[in-house]
C-alpha cells in the first residue's frame, strides 16, 4: 500500500454528530463537541489507531467528501470494521503531555454516520504534526473551531486517500480460503505479485500477500496472514489470528482474540487490540527496526528486538521485553512486568502493582507517575548584565543563558527600550536560524518552522516594543546574545504542568533555583529492579520493591516532596543514593559508600559495606551503618542507633526522655557486639571518653566506637546514662522459673519441669526455635520482636518476644479481668513501656510447649507457652511443624481447640483494652528476687 494512503489517529469516542444536515458542505454542529479527552488514569496515547483507505464508492478522487451526495466514502480504524465517513472540521486544540508541558496545535477531527470521533492530524509536515509526536500525550482539550465549512477543510483528508487505489478488493468466501498470488475471486479480481487490496471474509483463512504494498483484512475466524516483502497493513479482525509482517515497514492490527503476531524486520507498527495477544518481531531471535508496539486490552507478551522501540503495553496484565537497544516502554494500566534488556532504556510502570528490570546499561526507570522539579541555573555572561523582575536587561555587550537539568519548554518575550538590530538564539549550545528582531511592531522568524532536529517554533508579533518567542520543544538550555546596539529585557518564563508559563526571577549572575512541576502520583506496589549500569529509579506512590543493582543509582519515589508507601529499597553494589519517601521504608545500601535518606516514616535504614551516609529524618528510625565508618543523622521521633563494626559518627543524637520511661528518645542498639569472650555487651563493657572536639567517644570490647556529635563524655560515662541511652543491664537469654531455680530457656529440653501459673510444676514435650536473620526481619516487619522495657511496670529485667506472644495481664479499669494480651496490641498502647525492636538485627524465637496450654514466667514476667493454632503452627519452620504433627497427628485433620484444647485464658481484644500501657499491670512472679544490681 502506498504510505500516502494511512496515518495514525486519536480515537475520542462516540460523541454527538457535528454533521447534522446532509448534502452541503457544513458541519453545522462543530462546537457541539468541545471539549477535554484523555486523563491521567485513560490517557490518549493508550487511544492512537491507524486510518486505512478502503475502497471507494462515491467516486474516484483522493479526498472524503463530506456532502454525501452520490454516496458514503469508506474507511478503517483498527479496532473497527468498516465504517462510512460523515464530517470533519478544524479546531485549536491544547496538548497536555504526560510530563505535564502543553502544547497549542491545529488539527482536524472527522466522523463516521455513527459518531465515532478521531483526532486527525494535518498532512503537511510542520509544527503541529511534530508537537503530536513529540512525546506521549496525556489529555487533548478542543477549545475552538477554526474552521467547519468549505471543500478546504474535507481536502486536507487527503492523506487517507489515493486515487484508483484498490477500488476493486479480492474478496474470500465465508469459508476456510487459501488465498495467494494467482487467487482469483468470484468477481474476477485477483491477488497478484503487486499492490493487493485482499477482504478474506469470514472463516479461518490463510492469506499470503507476497510482494508489494498490501492491504490484508483477515476478518471474523482464526485466520494465518503472510504479508511478505513490502510495507503492508495487515488487520486481524476478529478471532484468534496469526499474523507474519515480513519484510518492510508494516502496520498490523490484531483486532479482538487472542493473537499471535510477528511482525518481522523493518520499522513496524504494531496493535495487539483487545485479547491476549504475543507480539514479537520473531520466534528466538532479534530482528533489526525500530518499532512502535501497541499491546491494546488484554494480558499480552510484547517482545521488541533490536534497536531503540517504543511500547505501550495498554490494559492488562502484560509482559514486556524491549531486548536490544534504547527503549521506552510504558506498561500502562494493571500489574505488568516491564524488562528494558540491554540498552539505555526508560521505562514506566504506570499505574498497578508493576514488576520492572531495567537490565544492562544505564536506564531510567518511572514505577508509577510522571512529572517531575526541573533545577534552573540562570547565568550571564557580563556584570553589567542585571538580573531584574521577571526581566533581564541584554546588550551588545552580555549574553543571557539558562540551562535545566531535566528538558524544559520556555518563552522568551523581548520588550524593546532602545532600537537594536537583532537577538541570536541558541539552543542546547548550536545557533539555530531562528533571529528576534522587533522593527515597526513585528516580531520576525528569519529561517524556517524547525529549530534544528528539535521540534518547532512559533512567533507573536507585538506592540512596537515587544515580542514573544515561544520554543513548542523541550530542551536543556537556551541563550539570547544581542548584537546590535541599545539594549533589550528579555522575560525567560518556564512551561509548568497544565499549561502555565512561570517567570524566572530574581537570579542574580550565576545563580539557581527550581521550579517544580506538578507531580501526579498513581497508586501500585511496583518490584523495580535496575540491574547493571548507573540507573535512575522513580519508583513513585505504592509499597514497592526496588533493587538498583550494580552501578551508582539514584533511587527516589520522586523528585521533591515524597510520596506514600512502606517500600523495600535494595541499591545493591555501587555508591547509591536512595530517598524512601513518606511511609514506613526498609533501606539497603549494599556495597559502596552510600547516601540513604528515610523521609517520612518510621524508616530502618542499614548501610552494609562502605563509607555510608544514612539520614533518618522524620519518624521512629533505625539507622545501621554496617561495615565501615559511617556517618549516622538522627531526627524527629525515636531512633535508634545500630552500633556495628567501623567508628560510626552520629549526630542529633536525643538524650530527652520525652515519655518519662527511663529511656533517652534516641537509643543504641548493641545486640551484634559482644565482649572478648562472645559474650553479649553490658553497660560495664563500655569505655567512654572524649576526643578533641569534646565529642562523646563510647569504645566496644573489639575496638568497635560510636562518637557522639555534640554530646559530651560526662552526660553518657555512668552506669544509669548507659542504661538510659540502650546498652544492656543484663545479658541476653530469657530466663524461665523451674523448681530448681531460673534456668536460660535456650538450655531447657522435653521432659524438663517448668513452673506453671495454674497446674504446678509441667514437663516439656517440645522445645523448637525459629531464627529471623536481618534479611527476612527487613522482609517482614511484621515479624520483628516486642521489647518490654524494664520497671516497676514490668519488673526490673524486661522481656523480648514475638509479636503474637500472649502475655497475662490485669486490667484494672475493666472490671478486674485477667486475659492474655499480645505483645503486638501493648505495643500499640501509650507510655512508650513495649515498642517494637526496630534495632534488633536478628531474633532467635523459642518456643516451649505443654500438654496442654499454659501460663509460664519468663524473666519474672507471666506469659503464654507454645499454642499450636493456625498462626502458630504457621510461623514455624517446616521440621518443628513436622515435630509438632508427629507428637499431636491429630491437629493435621481436626481444629485445634478438639485436637490440643482451649488456650489457658482467653486473648482479649485490641478494643477492649484501654489508652494507656499503666491502665494494666503484668503478673510477675516474686519482684524481689529480680532486681538488677
Amino acid at each position: 500500500m502506498a504510505t500516502s494512503t494511512t496515518f495514525q489517529v486519536m480515537y475520542l469516542g462516540q460523541r454527538a454528530l457535528i454533521d447534522t444536515t446532509q448534502g452541503n458542505n457544513t458541519a453545522e454542529n462543530a462546537a457541539g463537541i468541545l471539549d477535554t479527552y484523555g486523563s491521567a488514569s485513560d490517557p490518549m496515547y493508550n487511544w492512537v489507531g491507524t486510518l486505512y483507505a478502503d475502497y471507494l464508492l462515491e467516486d474516484d478522487n483522493n479526498s472524503y467528501d463530506i456532502d454525501n451526495g452520490g454516496g458514503r466514502d469508506r474507511f478503517h480504524v483498527n479496532g473497527f470494521g468498516t465504517q462510512e465517513f460523515d464530517a470533519v472540521a478544524e479546531y485549536a486544540i491544547t496538548l497536555t503531555y504526560v510530563d505535564g508541558t502543553t502544547a497549542q496545535i491545529t488539527a482536524y477531527v472527522f466522523q463516521d454516520f455513527q459518531g465515532h470521533t478521531f483526532l486527525a492530524p494535518e498532512t503537511t509536515l510542520n509544527a503541529d504534526q511534530a508537537a503530536l509526536t513529540a512525546k506521549p500525550i496525556q489529555s487533548l482539550a478542543l477549545t475552538a473551531v477554526t474552521k467547519s465549512s468549505g471543500d478546504t477543510t474535507a481536502g486536507d483528508m487527503i492523506a487517507a486517500r489515493q486515487t484508483g487505489t484498490y477500488k476493486t478488493p479480492v474478496d474470500g468466501t465465508t469459508g476456510n480460503d487459501s488465498m495467494g498470488v494467482g487467487y482469483t475471486d468470484a468477481q474476477g479480481d485477483q491477488i497478484t505479485a503487486g499492490n493487493d487490496y485482499i477482504l478474506a471474509g469470514a472463516g479461518n483463512d490463510t492469506v499470503t500477500a507476497g510482494d508489494g504494498n498490501d492491504f490484508v483484512s483477515g476478518g471474523t475466524g482464526a485466520d494465518l496472514i503472510y504479508g511478505g516483502n513490502g510495507n503492508d497493513s495487515l488487520q486481524g479482525n476478529d478471532g484468534n489470528d496469526t499474523i507474519y509482517g515480513e519484510l518492510g515497514a508494516d502496520t498490523i492490527d490484531g483486532g479482538a482474540g487472542d493473537d499471535s503476531i510477528l511482525y518481522g524486520e523493518g520499522a513496524d507498527v504494531v496493535y495487539g487490540g483487545a485479547g491476549n495477544d504475543y507480539i514479537d518481531d520473531i520466534n528466538g531471535a532479534q530482528l533489526n527496526g525500530a518499532n512502535t508496539i501497541y499491546g491494546g486490552d488484554g494480558n499480552d507478551s510484547i517482545y521488541t528486538g533490536n534497536d531503540g522501540d517504543l511500547i505501550y503495553g495498554g490494559q492488562g496484565t502484560d509482559w514486556i521485553d524491549g531486548e536490544l537497544g534504547n527503549d521506552t516502554v510504558y506498561g500502562g494500566a494493571d500489574n505488568d512486568t516491564v524488562m528494558g534488556g540491554a540498552g539505555n532504556d526508560s521505562l514506566f510502570g504506570g499505574s498497578g502493582a508493576d514488576y520492572i528490570d531495567g537490565g544492562a546499561d544505564n536506564d531510567i526507570i518511572y514505577g508509577d507517575f510522571n512529572g517531575n522539579t526541573v533545577n534552573i541555573n540562570y547565568t550571564v555572561s557580563s556584570s553589567s548584565l542585571a538580573a531584574s523582575t521577571p526581566a533581564a536587561r541584554v546588550d551588545d555587550d552580555a549574553t543571557l543563558k539558562v540551562s535545566f537539568d531535566e528538558a524544559a519548554t520556555v518563552r522568551l518575550t523581548f520588550g524593546l527600550l532602545e532600537n537594536f538590530e537583532e537577538n541570536i538564539i541558541s539552543i542546547d549550545g548550536v545557533v539555530v536560524d531562528i533571529q528576534a528582531m522587533i522593527n515597526a511592531g513585528d516580531a520576525v522568524l528569519s529561517g524556517g518552522i524547525a529549530v534544528g532536529a528539535t521540534g518547532g517554533v512559533t512567533g507573536t508579533a507585538g506592540s512596537s516594543t515587544s515580542g514573544t518567542i515561544t520554543f513548542n520543544v523541550p530542551f536543556t538550555s537556551i541563550s539570547v546574545d544581542h548584537t546590535g546596539g541599545g539594549y533589550d529585557d528579555v522575560t525567560v518564563e518556564y512551561l509548568a504542568t497544565g499549561g502555565t508559563y512561570t517567570a524566572i526571577t530574581d537570579y542574580a549572575n550565576g545563580a539557581t533555583g527550581s521550579y517544580a512541576a506538578d507531580t501526579v502520583g498513581i497508586s501500585g506496589s511496583d518490584t523495580i529492579l535496575g540491574g547493571l549500569g548507573d540507573d535512575t529509579i522513580w519508583f513513585g506512590a505504592g509499597d514497592d520493591v526496588v533493587y538498583g543493582g550494580d552501578g551508582n543509582d539514584s533511587i527516589d519515589d520522586r523528585s521533591g516532596d515524597g510520596l506514600v508507601g512502606d517500600n523495600y529499597l535494595d541499591g545493591g553494589a555501587g555508591s547509591d543514593t536512595i530517598w524512601a519517601g513518606y511511609g514506613s521504608d526498609t533501606v539497603l545500601g549494599g556495597d559502596g559508600n552510600d547516601s540513604l535518606h528515610g523521609d517520612q516514616g518510621n524508616d530502618t535504614l542499614s548501610g552494609g559495606l562502605g563509607a555510608d551516609t544514612l539520614w533518618g529524618d522524620a519518624g521512629n528510625d533505625v539507622l545501621d551503618g554496617g561495615e565501615g565508618d559511617d556517618h549516622l543523622v538522627a531526627g524527629a521521633g525515636y531512633d535508634t542507633i545500630v552500633a556495628s563494626s567501623g567508628i560510626d559518627n552520629v549526630y542529633q543524637f536525643d538524650l530527652n526522655d520525652d515519655n518519662l520511661d527511663g529511656f533517652t528518645n534516641h537509643q543504641i542498639d548493641v545486640s551484634n557486639l559482644t565482649d572478648l569472650e562472645g559474650n553479649p555487651i553490658r553497660w560495664e563493657d563500655v569505655v567512654v571518653t572524649q576526643n578533641v572536639n569534646n565529642h562523646a567517644v563510647l569504645t566496644f570490647p573489639n575496638g568497635e566506637q560510636i562518637i557522639l556529635q555534640g554530646i559530651t563524655a560526662d552526660q553518657v560515662n555512668d552506669k544509669l546514662e548507659l542504661i538510659s541511652i540502650g546498652i544492656p543491664c543484663f545479658t541476653v537469654g530469657t530466663m524461665i522459673l523451674t523448681p530448681t531455680g531460673e534456668k536460660p530457656i535456650e538450655m531447657l529440653r522435653p521432659g524438663d519441669m517448668v513452673v506453671t501459673r495454674d497446674n504446678g510444676p509441667q514437663p516439656l514435650v517440645w522445645a523448637g526455635s525459629r531464627r529471623l536473620g536481618a534479611g527476612e526481619l527487613a522482609r517482614h516487619p511484621e515479624l520483628r520482636p516486642i521489647r518490654i522495657a524494664p520497671g516497676d511496670w514490668a519488673g526490673p529485667r524486661g522481656l523480648l518476644v514475638s509479636p503474637q506472644h500472649g502475655l497475662y495481664a490485669h486490667q484494672s479499669e475493666r472490671g478486674g479481668t485477667d486475659k492474655l494480651i499480645r505483645a503486638t496490641h501493648l505495643a500499640r498502647l501509650k507510655g512508650g513501656k513495649v515498642r517494637v525492636a526496630n534495632g534488633v538485627t536478628s531474633v532467635t524465637y523459642i518456643h516451649l510447649m505443654f500438654e496442654e496450654h499454659q501460663v509460664i514466667f519468663g524473666n519474672g514476667i507471666a506469659s503464654e507457652s507454645f499454642y499450636p493454632g493456625k498462626w502458630g503452627l504457621s510461623s514455624l519452620a517446616a521440621p518443628c511443624r513436622r515435630e509438632i504433627l508427629q507428637l499431636f497427628p491429630e491437629l493435621a485433620g481436626t481444629d485445634v481447640e478438639n485436637a490440643y484444647g482451649q488456650t489457658a485464658m482467653p486473648f482479649a481484644r485490641f478494643k477492649e483494652l484501654p489508652d494507656h500501657v499503666y491502665d494494666l499491670s503484668l503478673q510477675t512472679f516474686d519482684r524481689r528476687l529480680l532486681r538488677c544490681g
